[in-house]
């Protein structure tokens, strides 16, 4: 979660490269929450499941440094200029309602094991009475190490300034190795098919965003949360200027028996089954190789009904 303030607003620069597929912005949805550590406004990012239902995570819906949900009155959502709304409020929390186009949740599940420390099941599910969203589905497969994605997110945080910017930003990321997951987190354990960790890149820092698998033909498939920035030994410092940083990534297909369990939606409603061909980074080139790896869902039977 980004915090804002009123006076700090930049154009996010992005460096590096673009694939020939580009994301389909329509699949992110913003939305501005309160922060109710120090009573201002940040932004976070979302993406449709269903037509009714949004994931994101669970940092974005709770209060600061607690498990519980957020009213839904301190969530709007469709913000298309955050930057923007924020400073036409004061970003005052208070003046969110003032603000049109947007709407409230009808109701926040926040995943009941939500630890705010480590940030463990970090995911969260808004309701929505107004439709008319872009619906994305959830891709199933365990992305391989070396892998190039697309992350696309609304904010930049910095240890000396914090910032948001006006419009969707998105670049290409490589999903890198549990070890070097491990060296920036020593507590991390995991193989990838709930948390993994991308490069940053230097220009998305602590993303509060989604990652997606490109996609030569119609919209990208949903792939992961943005979680929290970490460099070696210091897995929570933020300092993403660091040519060593990389953000954790909640998989979503992991939680795919507790979103069923909750929504009472059948998986295979959300969840695809499409086989997908990711590029694989290159270093040398700093751009996705034309070789590709093919994965298919099925290599994904893991899930979380925590």
């Amino acid at each position: 979660m980004v915090r804002i303030t009123a006076f700090s607003l930049f154009a996010l620069s992005l460096v590096g490269f673009s694939f020939s597929q580009s994301l389909n912005e329509k699949q992110t949805i913003i939305f501005l929450r309160t922060n109710t550590f120090d009573n201002t406004v940040g932004s976070c990012l979302a993406a449709a499941i269903t037509p009714g239902i949004l994931v994101t995570t669970a940092d974005c819906t709770t209060v600061s440094f607690s498990k519980n949900s957020l009213s839904t009155s301190q969530i709007f959502i469709g913000s298309t200029n955050p930057g923007k709304d924020i400073a036409q409020i004061s970003n005052n929390p208070a003046n969110l309602g003032q603000l049109s186009g947007l709407t409230s949740p009808s109701s926040i599940i926040t995943h009941e094991n939500y630890n705010p420390g480590t940030k463990d099941d970090n995911i969260a599910l808004l309701y929505l009475d107004n439709h008319g969203v872009t619906v994305s589905k959830v891709g199933g497969m365990v992305a391989p190490e070396s892998a190039s994605v697309i992350a696309a997110g609304v904010g930049q945080l910095l240890s000396s300034k914090q910032s948001t910017v006006s419009s969707i930003q998105e670049q290409n990321v490589e999903i890198e190795s549990a070890s070097f997951c491990k060296v920036i987190s020593p507590s991390y354990s995991d193989d990838g098919s709930r948390l993994f960790c991308a490069s940053n890149g230097n220009s998305m820092c602590n993303l509060d965003g989604a990652i997606f698998f490109p996609s030569s033909s119609g919209d990208n498939l949903l792939y992961a949360l943005g979680s929290f920035t970490g460099t070696p030994n210091k897995p929570t410092s933020n300092d993403c200027s660091s040519s060593e940083a990389a953000t954790f990534y909640t998989r979503i297909a992991f939680y795919q028996d507790w979103i069923q369990q909750k929504t009472g939606i059948e998986k295979s409603n959300f969840i695809s089954s499409q086989n997908v061909s990711l590029p694989t980074w290159s270093s040398s080139n700093s751009s996705p190789s034309t070789s590709a790896q093919s994965s298919d869902s099925s290599s994904s039977s893991t899930s979380s009904t925590s």
